[in-house]
């Protein structure tokens, strides 16, 4: 926490009316620079023509994603956030990316999209598949229908290392109520809620009528 903060959360309204209304007043004057640091924290990427945004960590990049041969044909884009210092990272973790999400934007309705990321309503709600199987949540927004869920996936080395072990992760998928859904996959729970709660649909579906 900066000192801006720590000045603002000391503040106490003490029996003095007088040195009551300077702390009110200082509170006043410190509040925009506090509403400017917090939004200094995050930073912003649209892609036009997947037709999503997303909000991200102030300190991390973008990268878009190439289509390759081994995408399906549903794919309309891939993009990846990480840390700018993700090599640190690697070194400091055994090689393991812990940190990068991974954003999967298709052309397929819910019920498609659900089914590729592996998640399945059970007897008792819907489950996501992995090792192991784990419950999953409902979520929405006005604009999108969506699920998560808590996962342990396989993890391995980068650059065709190893196995290491079982590492926990988070899924989910969101669709924007027509034919445009966006699998999210990431194992840092901060920057996963993050980019997840930010996903706004900027884009018309793919097979929408223009008229």
């Amino acid at each position: 926490m900066d000192t801006t903060d720590s000045k603002a959360c000391r503040v106490r309204t003490p029996p003095n009316k007088g040195v009551g209304i300077a702390a009110f007043l200082l509170v006043v004057v410190l509040a925009p620079r506090l509403m400017s640091a917090r939004k200094a924290e995050t930073l912003a990427y649209e892609n036009r023509a997947c037709g999503i945004s997303i909000i991200y960590p102030e300190g991390w990049l973008i990268k878009e994603i190439p289509h390759g041969a081994q995408d399906p044909k549903e794919r309309m884009c891939t993009v990846r956030v990480q840390p700018k210092d993700l090599a640190r990272h690697l070194k400091e973790d055994d090689n393991v990316d812990v940190y990068s999400i991974e954003l999967y934007v298709d052309n397929r309705d819910y019920a498609a999209a659900l089914a590729e990321a592996g998640f399945e309503r059970g007897e008792t709600g819907w489950v996501a598949h992995a090792e192991g199987d784990s419950r999953a949540e409902e979520i929405s927004s006005p604009e999108w229908v969506g699920i998560r869920a808590a996962t342990q996936n396989r993890c391995y080395q980068e650059n065709g290392g190893g196995y290491v072990g079982l590492c926990d992760g988070y899924r989910a998928v969101l669709n924007n109520r027509s034919q445009i859904s966006v699998t999210i996959e990431g194992r840092a729970k901060s920057a996963f809620d993050l980019v997840l709660g930010s996903v706004k649909f900027t884009g018309a579906s793919p097979n929408k009528e223009k008229h």
